[in-house]
């Protein structure tokens, strides 16, 4: 697969949803156009609706109930302020896929790394290629802002997200962590 830089200075609107959303910042976009139909794209302003409808479904596989006021302002922020870098997957002009990658630093390295924090298929398209297009986009983008690594955490019990981590090469990382919740 070979990704490419998109201009969406004039965005290509895909859905009534991106419409309603208002107009993109016109910056740069990242894209591929998969063989079966399927693009990968670079989230800006333009795709917030199509963001958070995936986005909305993913909170709620992890119990969360449905909050889309919540979901548009958080992705909103995070889009405006480059907090984060969000890709969707669309197949068919519907989005399909959605990924979710923060930016942290490796003091060791004195490099950057990304945490893949987030990455959700609709039920409808799993096992069809849209996972693993996603994780491909996530690679070929850490190779480009030539980062030290790339790091997911999932459910100890999602083992069909575990199996395509694996699939794509992925190692399971066995060190102990520590986590400490604030209030």
């Amino acid at each position: 697969m070979v990704f490419s830089l998109r201009s969406s200075a004039t965005p290509n609107v895909r859905s009534p949803l991106q419409a309603q959303r208002g107009s993109g910042i016109g910056t740069t976009c990242w894209s591929e156009l998969i063989d079966d139909g399927m693009e990968i794209i670079r989230a800006e302003l333009i795709h917030l609706g199509d963001a958070a409808f995936l986005f909305d479904q993913y909170r709620q596989f992890y119990q969360q109930k449905s909050d889309v006021e919540g979901v548009l302002q958080f992705l909103g922020e995070r889009i405006r302020n480059n907090e984060s870098i969000i890709f969707l997957a669309y197949a068919e002009d519907k989005p399909v896929g959605f990924m979710q990658l923060y930016p942290t630093f490796s003091s060791i390295s004195i490099q950057r790394a990304w945490v893949l924090n987030d990455l959700f298929v609709d039920v409808d398209y799993r096992h069809s290629g849209v996972g693993s297009a996603l994780l491909d986009a996530a690679s070929a983008y850490e190779k480009k802002t030539n980062a030290k690594y790339l790091v997911r955490q999932t459910g100890s019990e999602n083992f069909p997200a575990q199996r395509l981590y694996e699939s794509k090469q992925w190692k399971k990382d066995t060190d102990l962590f520590y986590r400490f919740e604030l209030g």
